[in-house]
């Protein structure tokens, strides 16, 4: 309580501001939506509607989300009398998502001595469109999902050990995606525990967050169905990309309907696409084992490390990999936001912003301004601006490690 007293007392015009921020980013949701995924959650919100969340995953509903997302639906259809209403009404959803990314900016930005820096980097985080797009445009939960990501590694960075692990698990019982981060996060948490006790707390608060997500489910017996059909998705779309401005773009002339099977010299795209994401995740995790582990080394130079490291297996998930849809970079942008306003660069904020914007807007076209054909919406143009952007992140990450081994600050 005093806590928040004490945050509220150095944050007050930063918490208003965002307030009204969100007021008004919510004023502006309508029925944009990409039409094949919103035609899901309204088939998923009329069977809840009907049956109640727990039976939800019957087979004839087709669910390939994790609960966290049907206990919101869950709660949409209780202000929801009519439920023909759902389809004109669904949209309505995408306030959840904006509020928790309006709430990751706050966080990021409260750092900030002055009302005048918190303001501008809140700005320059809450007026940014690609940030927002996957939610008020496409009517994705990447940005939820992604939020949730930034909150556990927020909370290890100000030693909130048990309060990382809730949410680390809140964020997978979204979307399983949040799991990219466990490597390097589950490395800092471990640097964290200290004795057999506390580790025994961290799998018990673990175990019992998870019970209690899945417990609507075990009480019908349908919890086993859970993670199954979600885990059955993989592979189902098997293409080198799906519309991810990545690496493939670069070496091949239409990934989105070649078959990552298919053998590229001795191996098949799949194998080459995860041997990339290893090596590439293991330039990440070598170094972080060798100064959260060693001794002389200050807090504040392993929570750069934290958050950076965080930056890049997310990017790297999306850049390397095969099956990549194209939000999949979302998960990276709260890491790349707070970097950038941490660590002062916004040059690469700006380049990976740009990026973004232009990977979805080049499918959907919603401001009705580009040209098709024009050079800004050239899958190879946008994919050039995502390696420029993680080709600089990984100097960055050079340079800090190279620093903080040599000088232990």
């Amino acid at each position: 309580m005093i806590q928040a007293k004490a945050y509220w007392k150095n944050n007050n015009f930063l918490i208003v501001f965002a307030f009204f921020s969100f007021l008004f980013l919510a004023s502006l949701i309508d029925d944009k939506a990409m039409g094949y995924d919103v035609s899901l959650f309204v088939k998923w919100a009329q069977a809840i509607k009907m049956k109640g969340i727990s039976l939800i995953y019957q087979p004839e509903n087709t669910v390939d989300y994790l609960p966290g997302f049907l206990y919101v639906l869950q709660i949409y259809t209780w202000f929801v009398n009519d439920i023909n209403a759902i389809p004109q009404t669904i949209h309505f959803v995408k306030l959840v998502p904006l509020f928790f990314e309006i709430l990751a900016v706050l966080l990021m930005c409260s750092f900030f001595k002055t009302k005048i820096q918190q303001t501008f980097y809140f700005c320059l985080g809450a007026l940014n469109v690609a940030y927002f797009y996957n939610t008020m445009a496409w009517f994705q939960i990447d940005g939820w999902v992604a939020s949730m990501m930034f909150f556990s590694v927020f909370a290890a960075l100000n030693n909130r050990l048990f309060g990382s692990l809730v949410l680390f698990v809140l964020a997978v019982n979204i979307k399983f995606q949040a799991i990219i981060v466990l490597p390097v996060l589950g490395l800092y948490w471990l640097s964290q525990i200290k004795t057999f006790k506390q580790l025994l707390s961290a799998i018990m608060i673990v175990v019992i967050s998870e019970l209690l997500i899945l417990s609507p489910f075990l009480a019908n017996g349908s919890a086993s169905v859970v993670f199954q059909n979600v885990f059955n998705t993989y592979n189902l779309f098997p293409f080198v990309s799906l519309n991810a401005r990545n690496f493939w773009m670069l070496i091949v002339e239409n990934p989105r309907f070649l078959d990552d099977s298919n053998l590229l010299g001795f191996l098949p795209y799949k194998t080459w696409g995860l041997i990339l994401f290893s090596v590439s995740s293991l330039f990440v995790i070598i170094p972080l084992v060798m100064v959260l582990f060693k001794q002389g080394i200050k807090d504040k130079a392993k929570s750069q490390m934290l958050v950076l490291s965080s930056l890049l297996a997310c990017f790297y998930f999306f850049y390397f990999n095969t099956q990549m849809h194209e939000r999949y970079i979302h998960y990276a942008f709260p890491f790349v936001m707070y970097y950038s306003f941490r660590y002062k660069t916004l040059g690469l904020y700006l380049v990976f912003s740009i990026a973004s914007f232009l990977n979805l807007e080049s499918l959907l076209f919603n401001l009705n301004y580009w040209d098709a054909n024009s050079i800004l919406m050239s899958h190879r143009f946008i994919t050039i601006l995502f390696t420029i952007a993680v080709v600089l992140f990984n100097i960055k990450w050079v340079q800090l490690v190279k620093s903080t081994l040599t000088n232990k600050t």
